[in-house]
């Protein structure tokens, strides 16, 4: 819970996100200007797959705070997810659906 309140201090909700595939769910903040949505799985791991337009690489902050960066391919980001969250940093928010 510490990274998921460090992450998202200060960042109101705006919507659901609903680009996803069937596989996931997300919601987006906004804190000072940058969109963090949390993104996670409705089961076991699988891959979650979104549109996000030429993003170049995003960053990834997995439950337990570890950062790691995600590229994007031909538009898209596939994640492999599974219950926990993953918060992502550096998407544009017109971008998402």
């Amino acid at each position: 819970m510490a990274i998921c309140a460090g992450v998202l201090e200060g960042a109101p909700p705006v919507r659901r996100i609903k680009g996803l595939d069937e596989n996931g769910w997300a919601c987006l903040f906004v804190r000072q200007g940058t969109s963090v949505p949390p993104i996670w799985g409705a089961a076991a791991q699988k891959p979650v797959s979104t549109r996000v337009g030429e993003s170049g690489s995003i960053e990834r902050i997995g439950i337990t705070g570890h950062l790691s960066n995600v590229a994007v391919h031909g538009g898209a980001l596939d994640l492999p997810i599974k219950g926990s969250p993953h918060y992502l940093v550096g998407l544009s928010a017109a971008r998402l659906r």
